[in-house]
């Protein structure tokens, strides 16, 4: 079963490898430096949506438009430099080590009410059905307010229970041609009582192994959840092999390459 730590004080790589690799979810209320980012971020969105509320702009635009507008900003945001260095000195205050850690990407995630937009979510998973990474670490936080009804959800009581999945025959270049769907999936229903919504607040940082089991909770409110993901890799627990214990993944490689040194841009390759 996971538990929730409320962190006030950085926590170093080893340390907090230690909780998540044992299930924990770690939150950094107000963390240092995230308010800047969620500001430069929300700058972003508002000048990509000009008049039009970014939180009610599905109301107005159609389906195409609200597409291009998710593209462009999955894009600004990603490549902002000022987002970049505004996220990694909220996660060195955090107490990761950026001169030993790896990540893919920072990541706007745009999440509008309703069965229409549904596809933009995503379903149980867990990362680690992807890249097969053990030692990676997830980190979250939305961009403007949220409530229980539009967050992420979690599987606590399946932390160490194996859950058939498809991560089998899954692969990227699979999921590029469609032949597979975008991330592996449960091949079983996951039951309701497993769900558990954790509801944090821009400028707070939520913190969790990818191993664990979450989702998108389906929007059932008037207004879009923006968010951003960072996932990251700590070097010291690729070479030590530390990492969250493995109870069904089955993906046929490590996707190592899917991640850069945060500083110089460097892969992280497999340990030696």
């Amino acid at each position: 079963m996971s538990s929730v730590h409320i962190v006030h004080d950085p926590v170093d790589d080893h340390r907090r490898g230690e909780l998540l690799f044992d299930g924990a979810l770690l939150i950094f209320p107000r963390l240092p430096g995230l308010g800047a980012f969620r500001d430069r971020v929300a700058d972003l969105i508002r000048e990509r949506f000009g008049d039009i509320d970014p939180e009610t702009a599905h109301d107005s635009l159609g389906s195409d438009e609200l597409d291009a507008a998710i593209a462009d900003l999955r894009v600004a945001v990603g490549k902002d430099p000022a987002a970049r260095e505004l996220v990694l000195t909220a996660l060195a205050n955090s107490g990761v080590d950026l001169e030993d850690t790896y990540w893919d990407r920072v990541n706007l995630r745009l999440f509008p009410p309703g069965s229409a937009h549904a596809r933009r979510g995503t379903g149980w998973h867990r990362d680690t059905w992807g890249s097969n990474i053990a030692a990676q670490t997830n980190w979250w936080t939305p961009i403007f307010p949220i409530t229980v009804e539009r967050t992420i959800s979690f599987a606590p009581d399946l932390w160490q229970e194996p859950v058939a999945n498809s991560s089998a025959d899954w692969s990227p270049a699979a999921a590029r041609q469609k032949t597979v769907p975008m991330i592996p999936e449960p091949v079983e229903a996951i039951r309701d009582t497993a769900d558990m919504p954790v509801v944090v607040q821009p400028g707070d940082m939520l913190c969790f192994s990818a191993a664990q089991l979450h989702r998108t909770v389906p929007n059932r409110t008037p207004l879009a959840r923006f968010s951003v993901e960072v996932r990251t890799v700590s070097g010291a627990d690729v070479r030590a092999g530390r990492g969250a214990p493995n109870v069904d993944s089955d993906t046929p490689e490590i996707h190592y390459r899917w991640f850069r040194h945060v500083v110089d841009g460097e892969r992280l390759t497999a340990p030696e």
